[in-house]
C-alpha cells in the first residue's frame, strides 16, 4: 500500500498490510443526506464480515487481539495548553513579540 503524507514537505510511504492509517478531516467533506437517502439507508442490508467469513482468504489466527502484530502499551492524551489573551496597541505588541523571541533564543 502506498500513501502520501500531508505535511509541510509531503513524502510517499510504502506499507505492508496490516497497517494503521490516520486521516485528517480534509479527506472527505461531510454533507447532509437527502430524505430519500435516509429512508433508503434504513432498508439497506449491511453485510457483516467476521473472522469466519474471511477464513477462506486469510489465516484465522491473524484476526482479533491474539492475531495483532502490535500491542498498545500506553496511550497518553496531552493536556491542552492554556493560552493568555492580551490586547495591545501595535507598538506594544511588536515590543512584546520581540521580547518573547529573545527570551526563546530566536533573535
Amino acid at each position: 500500500m502506498r500513501v502520501i503524507t500531508e505535511q509541510e514537505s509531503p513524502y510517499e510511504v510504502e506499507l505492508k498490510l496490516p497497517a494503521l492509517l490516520q486521516v485528517t478531516k480534509e479527506v472527505a467533506k461531510p454533507r447532509i443526506p437527502l430524505l430519500k437517502d435516509k429512508l433508503k439507508a434504513r432498508k439497506a442490508n449491511i453485510e457483516i464480515w467476521n473472522a469466519d467469513f474471511l477464513s477462506d482468504i486469510a489465516d484465522i489466527k491473524q484476526f482479533g487481539f491474539s492475531g495483532s502484530p502490535t500491542w498498545v502499551g500506553k496511550i497518553i492524551v496531552p493536556k491542552p495548553k492554556t493560552r493568555s489573551k492580551q490586547i495591545l496597541k501595535p507598538e506594544e505588541g511588536i515590543q512584546k513579540i520581540i521580547e518573547i523571541l529573545k527570551k526563546e533564543g530566536l533573535l
